[in-house]
C-alpha cells in the first residue's frame, strides 16, 4: 500500500508541475540505509524514494525528500528533508551538489514508533541522459535527535525528469 501511494504521489506531483514557469526536478530513486538506531541487527533497510527540487537560481535549490526504508521485523525508517542545495556545474555535464536538510524521522524499531526532528548533509551527482532526463546519486547522513542522538545513512540511485522554463 505505501509503494501504491508513493507511485500516485509521484504521478500527480508530475502532472502539476508540466505547465509550471520556473525549473523543477523530480526524481525517483532506490537505496539502502543503515541506522543506529538498532545497531543489535546491524541490518540495513531498502526502499523506494522521491525528489523534488525547485532551482530559484541557476545553481541553487529547495528540494524536498521522502523516503520509505524497510528492514527486518516490519521495522522501518521514513525520512521527510526540505534541503537547500548548492549545485555545480563540473564539465558541461556531470553535476555535483551539496545540500542540508532540515526535517522529521518517523521510525518503527520493535513496535515502537517515534518521529524525531533530523539535519543532514546532503551529497550528490546527477549525469544528464537528455534535455529532461538524468541520472541521480546521493547519499544522506542525517543526525536523529532522540533521547540520545542517533544516525542514520543512505545511499540513493535513480532518475530525475528535470522540467524546463
Amino acid at each position: 500500500m505505501k509503494k501504491l501511494s508513493f507511485l500516485i504521489l509521484f504521478v500527480l506531483f508530475t502532472l502539476f508541475i508540466k505547465n509550471a514557469k520556473a525549473q523543477f526536478e523530480i526524481g525517483g530513486n532506490y537505496g539502502v540505509s543503515l541506522s543506529s538506531i538498532d545497531m543489535n541487527n546491524k541490518d540495513f533497510g531498502y526502499g523506494p524514494s522521491l525528489e523534488f527540487r525547485y532551482y530559484f537560481t541557476d545553481i541553487f535549490v529547495i528540494g524536498a525528500h521522502f523516503a520509505d526504508y524497510s528492514f527486518q521485523n516490519s521495522n522501518y525508517m521514513m525520512p521527510l528533508n526540505l534541503s537547500l542545495e548548492y549545485h555545480s556545474d563540473l564539465n558541461g555535464s556531470f553535476q555535483s551538489y551539496y545540500g542540508v536538510g532540515f526535517g522529521i524521522m518517523k521510525t518503527k524499531i520493535y513496535d515502537v514508533s517515534s518521529n524525531d526532528p533530523i539535519i543532514s548533509a546532503i551529497f550528490g551527482t546527477k549525469y544528464p541522459i537528455n534535455d529532461h532526463f538524468a541520472f541521480n546519486s546521493n547519499a544522506h547522513i542525517a543526525i536523529i535527535f532522540q533521547n540520545n542522538k542517533q544516525f542514520a545513512f543512505d545511499i540513493n540511485i535513480g532518475l530525475v525528469y528535470i522540467i524546463d522554463k
